[in-house]
Parts: C-alpha cells; structure tokens; sequence
C-alpha cells in the first residue's frame, strides 16, 4: 500500500517502517521528493539553520510521523506513541511496533543495544546497528515499545529532532 493512500484514509493495512524508509519515501530523498512520494507537502522546521529540519505533514492526518532532513536529504523517520491509540495502520520494524514489549523487541533483534532513556527514568533506547550506516531505534516506556525510528547515523540518535 502506497504512504499516499494510508495519509489520505485509504482502507488502513500494515506498514513496514525499514531501514530504507516507510511506504514510497526512501532515505536520502530530498524534501520535494518526499512530498511527491506522499502526496502531500510537509511542514519542515530547521530549528538552528538549514543543515537539519523536522518536518511532519502540513494536513496532519498523523502528526506522529516526523521525518528529520539533514542538508536537505531524508537521514530519519520517527513514529511517535499516539499512532499506537489508532490501532490501525499498525506500523512496525520487523514486526515490533508501537506497544509491543521490549522483551519481543529483544528476542526478534538479539544483537540489540540497550541503554537507560535520557528523559524517562522508566524507558530504555533499544538500538539496532543494521549495516554500520543504517539503524533501528526503539524508545521503550515500563517495558513497551513508545516511538521508534529507523534512519542514517549519526541522526539515527539523536535525541531531541536534530540535536
């Protein structure tokens, strides 16, 4: 199913969130060529100058989907935790999404990286090298999966949007 038809209420089904990107938008498209992959432009923020932006859909049909652009190329795709309230389209790394438990996170990615969250003394970075350039990201909550992303290094990590 095409990211288009899913922003625009096309019958919901599930999504695959990879290390190349989400649907038709591809790490390392420009902000225009991403626009023209969903069908709809996007509100980017560059915070401090033009190197990085945030950008989400100008229409939020699901303003927990940010995608980061550093020197205007794709680096990052972010899902936050209120898709999860929707239940579908249910969007997932290799099967893990918003609400699994980081337990299932940990036995589909054995190779997994843990370390305590920076802000919630109760959630953990579950993080996943793929291919020394592309990464998973889980943000986990008491145990389950709160956001994910999936991306270039180093803006796989960042912590706060380009920072």
């Amino acid at each position: 199913m095409a990211v288009a038809g899913f922003l625009s209420g096309a019958a919901p089904t599930d999504m695959q969130l990879t290390t190349n990107g989400l649907g038709r938008v591809r790490y390392g498209m420009a902000v225009g060529q991403v626009e023209a992959a969903l069908g709809q432009r996007l509100s980017v923020n560059y915070p401090q100058d033009k190197s990085c932006g945030v950008g989400a859909l100008k229409r939020p049909h699901n303003p927990t989907i940010h995608y980061l652009f550093e020197q205007g190329r794709l680096a990052r795709i972010e899902v936050g935790a209120s898709l999860a309230r929707k239940q579908r389209p249910l969007i997932s790394v290799k099967g893990i999404g918003i609400g699994a438990s980081e337990a299932a996170a940990l036995k589909r990615f054995p190779s997994a990286k843990v370390e305590p969250h920076k802000y919630d003394e109760d959630g953990h970075y579950v993080e996943i090298n793929v291919t020394g350039r592309r990464g998973i990201l889980f943000e986990t909550h008491k145990g389950r999966v709160a956001a994910m992303r999936t991306g270039l290094y180093p803006a796989l990590l960042y912590v706060e949007g380009c920072l």
